[in-house]
């Protein structure tokens, strides 16, 4: 068997989806929801076995809980705790602690 390497997607989260990361759900904060980069964004990294690198550090306001439960627990809910940790990672310039506070909410999805 071939191990391939995943391709690696560098996304800059403040230009490619919105410097302002909003609620849980579309239908609260149209555009910017944890729901639609769940949807739009993450589901096509996972369904194209790929690697996403998130750049969080030119968003204006913080992810806050429900957005990140959202988004990532649920994928990684969907597709499993191992293979989110190899799909996606997050950082940020300005917030040092953006993925400890991601992991925190994947984690709580696996351990409530």
């Amino acid at each position: 068997m071939v191990n391939k390497e995943k391709e690696v997607i560098q996304y800059n989260f403040a230009k490619e989806f919105n410097p302002r990361p909003g609620k849980r759900f579309e239908s609260l904060t149209p555009g910017r929801s944890g729901e639609k980069f769940r949807d739009e964004v993450l589901e096509k990294i996972f369904q194209e076995n790929k690697k996403i690198v998130i750049d969080a550090s030119e968003i204006s306001n913080p992810m806050i809980p429900s957005f990140l439960d959202e988004a990532f627990g649920a994928i990684a809910t969907k597709y499993g705790l191992d293979k989110f940790l190899e799909s996606v990672d997050i950082f940020s310039k300005k917030d040092k602690e953006i993925k400890d506070d991601m992991l925190y909410y994947v984690n709580r999805r696996f351990n409530p």
